[in-house]
């Protein structure tokens, strides 16, 4: 097993955790407004069975509530700032880094938004795993998009200079000296 995919397995493990975390921070919240609900129905004489009833209730609403607010922010971020690191260390450029963060970013939250208004907390972990691969790809995509662009701007541009890309000088030092060197 290479590095690059010893870097992947941890990242992967990363992420799977951060979402964990943030599940048990929704259930917990669930627990702890249902215990609060259930104990002040109790002790204000309603019946177990009503009290349990309104608990619950409010127990799915505190739910709701605390996954909006912790609504996928961690696992996301550090998805896509891993993504950046991994290729600034393949000796990528700056800007291939971001458009992959940004990438990866975006699609783990859209995949995980859609995975869990189909299967609830499973659903959210495949699809921000399944967004965050495409998401990914799709940052790649724009990239290399805009460096075709760029590359074919300077070719161009050296057209309509008179020159070809092609065309390449030898300066005294024996060094490669182009018209195109700014690519």
């Amino acid at each position: 097993m290479g590095t690059g995919s010893l870097a992947c397995g941890v990242k992967q493990v990363a992420k799977f955790y951060t979402f964990s975390i943030r599940g048990g921070y929704v259930e917990k919240a669930k627990t702890r407004a249902y215990d609060l609900a259930y104990k002040k129905a109790v002790t204000e004489g309603l019946a177990h069975n009503v009290a349990k009833g309104k608990a619950n209730k409010l127990g799915k609403e505190a739910g709701k509530l605390a996954s909006r607010k912790h609504k996928r922010i961690t696992g996301p971020l550090i998805a896509g700032a891993w993504d950046f690191f991994e290729v600034m260390y393949y000796g990528g450029s700056l800007l291939e880094g971001m458009m992959n963060g940004a990438g990866t970013v975006g699609g783990t939250w859209v995949g995980g938004a859609l995975g869990e208004m189909k299967l609830g907390r499973v659903g959210y972990m495949i699809g921000s795993q399944v967004g965050s691969w495409i998401g990914g790809e799709l940052g790649l995509m724009a990239y290399d998009v805009c460096n075709g662009m760029r590359l074919l701007a300077a070719t161009v541009v050296d057209f309509f200079n008179g020159g070809s890309p092609e065309q390449v000088e030898y300066t005294q030092e024996g060094t490669l000296d182009s018209v195109s060197d700014y690519r």
